[in-house]
């Protein structure tokens, strides 16, 4: 069984998720409270690759906006990794749909390395920027930031990081300005049974 159907939120829905099949850990997953339209984004989905690329991808449908959760292992091919970021990047973009990634991409932006310099480069080509300027898991002989949130919109504030006492890494919260979903008024057509109806 699947760790994940275990898994109630109050006021939440599991949308997307990645499990892995072959090792232990990883794998990514979205939540989104009950009330909000979304859609799984399937073919974002395709592209996961334990260890590497795990990823799920979710639209929400009101708001013009696809997000990303990408688990990347230390482990990780980089080189596949960014070649699969790329063709979402590529894919989000070329319909005109706003992007939100985010996740555990274990690329350290406090430290300085090729990986990260090519990493940097393919947000800076696509006009993306990582919100987050603090470090994400502090352990008593280390201080890294290696969780995202990466985004062409704006956004209200900067990253608020938290320590919820549920794993090493912070939770980040932020606030992200949308306009308004467009609802469309709702015509149902119906009988009525009542007495007088029937006669």
């Amino acid at each position: 069984m699947n760790q994940l159907d275990t898994i109630s939120i109050d006021q939440f829905k599991l949308v997307s998720s990645f499990s892995r099949s072959t090792r232990l850990g990883g794998g990514s997953s979205i939540f989104v409270k009950e009330f909000i339209r979304t859609k799984e984004v399937v073919h974002i989905n395709r592209l996961g690759c334990e260890s590497t690329f795990e990823v799920s991808a979710i639209e929400l449908t009101d708001f013009n906006l696809i997000i990303v959760c990408i688990y990347r292992s230390p482990d990780g091919n980089f080189a596949e990794f960014l070649s699969r970021l790329e063709e979402v990047i590529c894919k989000v973009q070329s319909k005109g749909i706003n992007l939100f990634l985010c996740g555990d991409w274990n690329a350290n932006f406090l430290l300085n390395s090729p990986n990260l310099l090519d990493l940097k480069n393919l947000l800076l080509m696509y006009n993306l920027e990582n919100m987050v300027d603090s470090p994400t898991r502090i352990t008593h002989s280390s201080a890294t930031q290696i969780d995202v949130m990466i985004t062409n919109l704006n956004c209200v504030k900067q990253i608020t990081n938290y320590d919820l006492g549920y794993s090493d890494h912070f939770a980040q919260v932020t606030h992200v300005i949308v306009n308004k979903p467009v609802i469309d008024p709702k015509i149902i057509k119906k009988r009525r049974f009542s007495d007088i109806e029937i006669k």
